[in-house]
């Protein structure tokens, strides 16, 4: 056999499917199946994950608290039914020290390892600047947008007032209650400061709505 057809039958075919296959691991394209895109849960399936975990969370904030810790703790579901758990600051004029964001990240560990979770089902995010913009997407607790609207009720002078909130099968309530009644207009001011905190995180308000009840 001569070197052209052995380059015919042997050496060119191989070329042609070596340049092949890089082309085609080199185009974003081609793997467009690999890409991760974030699964959107219904609010049925919300409210299951916030039964399950509403206890976890609260062993997560109630620990950190009793460390000295002024922080939010909410959950937020990922892809494969992972969950981001978010830890935010409520002081405005101070931030973690990395040391101190160290001990609050093995404290989290450890509490997952004390409840018998998969750790890889969980992904810590310490916010330590604030304001900083929150996450809004598969929520199973609103518990730092609650801390956002208390600040600015209480910063204008709303006092004595209970907030709480709630994920129904079509939408999320942010309560906010007196125990007593309010006038019209203080209703309507407080509706908008409301409203304004959730366009500011880019909340829908379809899909998340303030109510005040008394």
């Amino acid at each position: 056999m001569s070197f052209m057809q052995f380059f015919k039958r042997y050496l060119l075919p191989f070329a042609i499917l070596t340049s092949a296959l890089i082309i085609i691991l080199t185009n974003p394209f081609a793997n467009i199946a690999n890409k991760t895109e974030t699964t959107t849960y219904s609010n049925i399936q919300l409210m299951h994950y916030h039964k399950k975990y509403a206890s976890f969370m609260h062993s997560i904030h109630t620990n950190l608290r009793d460390h000295g810790y002024a922080l939010t703790v909410d959950f937020a579901m990922l892809n494969d039914e992972k969950v981001k758990i978010l830890i935010q600051r409520l002081e405005n004029n101070q931030k973690l020290k990395p040391r101190e964001s160290e001990k609050i990240e093995k404290s989290v560990n450890q509490l997952i390892a004390q409840q018998h979770f998969d750790p890889a089902t969980f992904q810590i995010q310490l916010s330590n600047s604030t304001p900083s913009a929150l996450i809004t997407a598969n929520r199973i607790s609103y518990h730092d947008l609650m801390e956002s609207i208390r600040s600015l009720l209480l910063n204008n002078g709303v006092e004595s007032f209970r907030l709480d909130y709630e994920i129904l099968p079509e939408s999320t309530e942010v309560i906010i209650s007196f125990a007593d009644p309010i006038s019209e207009k203080l209703k309507k001011e407080i509706q908008k400061m409301g409203k304004d905190v959730l366009e500011k995180n880019n909340f829908d308000s379809n899909m998340v709505k303030v109510i005040i009840t008394n």
